[in-house]
């Protein structure tokens, strides 16, 4: 397979290239609007003059990878239910038309050759290009970034592959654990609502290929819609002229031609409790879900994350006590229509047999609601910092993490020189501190707990 992939690509080397986009005189002119350096995170950012912001971040934690994303928001539920087909498929069906003058199988083989990671992804909330390159790399990825909004192909042949391959694929599909307990617990939250689309094969019949085309052209029509933020083993200086030439120099459209998203959502009033009958395991998953009161912000957001490691070690020691096992119980939050920050939501999560899961379920509330109106102990909060910050050395050698924080502070309109003061907002909590904290952002009123229940066969 490997010598086939390599014979294709000697077959199709003549035609590809830096030679692939052709730049005018015009493209070589300033396109920066305005530079700053952000010298407590070691961040250049870029302002080009078509809208579009450049955040890249030199680090040294891997010697040959930079990671890439573009991201804008408004994704799929931007759409008319009666698009939602369309656009959830169009990238792929891009994709397999072909970039530029290259065909599918063309792009494929170069991108191997050249270790270039690309995807291109329409979300439910979001529109993403991301992927990976080495440093040599990526002016040759940039390329590929201004093909894909410069010279954007859409055939028919593309269109009908997909169909062809989602029809099949729908055809073959078995029950998806994973897919069918996300959407039982999105809809017991919010009523309903937000359930997570999936495409049946009458929506295939009904996608127009003139229409999907459409989409895909509004998607990535904007530059000024897009955040692009670099990490990794790479040099502001030498990447500059780049940024310039092949994204400086896409155009302009003014408005936004995608949608905007509003939600309107609320979560679930009172408690909500159901079984998901499953086939594929043995024992049963529960989730325990509780909406966080008030909207997230740089502040706040690591007091969650404090609240969540008191409430698990709490919930982790119970359980060890009472059951002789954790039951692998996991505590976090989450934002259900990420990178928008509305309506987060708390999850308490655990395994166990599934004749335990009542009496696990009472352990777990009564002993949520006893930390809620009492508040936790000294030993909790120091063990709970503890955890945090080891958990913070390690993510912030992660290239991965700073361009995903990256993307979201700049998403959110958050000063990103908070990032390394994340563990100020920790210092000098106390019991009494906590426990406001804990009635003021959890609501133990209103919860739901899903749990499967493993089919008898």
């Amino acid at each position: 397979m490997i010598k086939a992939l390599c014979h294709l690509f000697f077959a199709i080397l003549p035609f590809i290239g830096h030679t692939a986009v052709t730049f005018d005189s015009a493209s070589e002119q300033n396109h920066m609007l305005s530079e700053e350096k952000i010298k407590e995170i070691g961040v250049t950012e870029w302002t080009l003059k078509n809208g579009m912001k450049v955040i890249v971040k030199p680090t040294d934690f891997e010697s040959d990878e930079v990671f890439i994303r573009f991201t804008a928001p408004g994704g799929l539920t931007s759409l008319s239910p009666e698009d939602f087909a369309a656009g959830d498929l169009a990238a792929q069906m891009a994709w397999e038309s072909g970039l530029g003058h290259w065909n599918c199988d063309q792009v494929s083989v170069f991108l191997y050759e050249h270790s270039l990671e690309i995807q291109v992804k329409i979300q439910p909330y979001s529109r993403i290009i991301e992927g990976t390159a080495d440093e040599d790399g990526m002016e040759t990825y940039l390329e590929l970034v201004n093909l894909y909004f410069n010279s954007r192909k859409f055939t028919k042949e593309g269109f009908e592959t997909v169909i062809a391959q989602t029809k099949e694929t729908l055809k073959k599909k078995r029950s998806d654990f994973d897919a069918t307990f996300e959407e039982a617990v999105r809809a017991a939250n919010t009523k309903d609502v937000l359930v997570p689309y999936h495409i049946h094969q009458e929506d295939l019949e009904r996608i127009n290929f003139k229409r999907a085309k459409k989409l895909y052209e509004m998607a990535y029509s904007n530059p000024s819609d897009f955040t692009c933020v670099m990490v990794g083993n790479l040099d502001p200086d030498e990447i500059k002229p780049l940024v310039n030439r092949y994204l400086g120099s896409l155009n302009s459209k003014g408005k936004s031609e995608w949608p905007s998203f509003k939600c309107n959502l609320a979560f679930a009033e009172g408690v909500t409790q159901k079984v998901v009958p499953i086939h594929t395991r043995a024992d049963s998953l529960t989730r325990v879900t509780l909406p966080i009161n008030g909207k997230p912000t740089q502040e706040n957001i690591r007091k969650v994350e404090l609240l969540s490691q008191i409430i698990e070690g709490r919930l982790r020691k119970l359980f060890r006590e009472k059951m002789s096992t954790s039951h692998g119980i996991d505590v976090g939050y989450e934002f259900p229509c990420y990178p928008m920050l509305h309506m987060p939501w708390m999850t308490i999560q655990y395994r166990s047999e599934s004749q335990k899961v009542i009496v696990l379920n009472e352990i777990l509330l009564r002993e949520l609601k006893l930390l809620i109106e009492k508040g936790p102990t000294e030993s909790e909060i120091t063990e709970a910092i503890s955890q945090q910050s080891r958990s913070d050395e390690f993510w912030l050698k992660d290239n991965y993490f700073w361009v995903a924080s990256l993307s979201n502070y700049y998403m959110w309109g958050w000063n990103p020189k908070e990032i390394l003061k994340m563990h100020e907002h920790s210092r000098n909590l106390t019991p009494d501190s906590v426990r406001f904290l804990l009635k003021q952002l959890v609501d133990i009123q209103n919860y739901s707990i899903i749990s499967t229940q493993p089919l008898k066969i």
